[in-house]
């Protein structure tokens, strides 16, 4: 009987926690939305890697670690081309209002520097974005207790 519920309690606290964890991903992405566009257009172009950062509710940035160099081209075709140290493929999809999806399709890996593994990892961790103004805001699952990754317009 004491096993059968700390089996319960053991579920219950982890529907908890797991649903907690959705919904603050949601809110951080309504939040950003709130704050821009989130369209096939508005996303396209060349965009230059600034920041990676925290937010907590999509609301307020904040630590923010340079990225030394690089950029993304974001095509219409539904294809992210960043140059980094290597050359590296994404396809993207947009769903829903900000939500974005993206799969590493190719690279030339040759000896990536943390910070090109770091942005890869963001990109394939990618929930949503919106542009604000010259900015490209990308949330991702959070590594290294950052997750939003800062692009300016090229």
């Amino acid at each position: 009987m004491k096993a059968t519920k700390l089996f319960l309690i053991l579920i219950i606290s982890f529907s908890i926690f797991n649903t907690a964890c959705k919904k603050d991903e949601a809110t951080i992405c309504e939040n950003l939305l709130e704050q821009g566009n989130a369209d096939s257009t508005s996303i396209k172009g060349e965009w230059e890697f600034k920041y990676f950062a925290k937010t907590i509710n999509g609301s307020k940035i904040k630590n923010k670690d340079e990225i030394q160099k690089g950029y993304i081209n974001v095509t219409d075709t539904g294809t992210i081309l960043l140059r980094h140290t290597n050359s590296v493929e994404f396809k993207y999809k947009l769903n829903n209002s900000n939500d974005i999806t993206m799969v590493l399709t190719s690279t030339t890996y040759v000896n990536p520097p943390p910070e090109e593994k770091n942005i890869c990892n963001a990109l394939n961790n990618a929930i949503c974005f919106v542009v604000k103004g010259n900015q490209l805001l990308i949330h991702y699952k959070e590594i290294d207790k950052r997750n939003v990754l800062v692009l300016t317009k090229k």
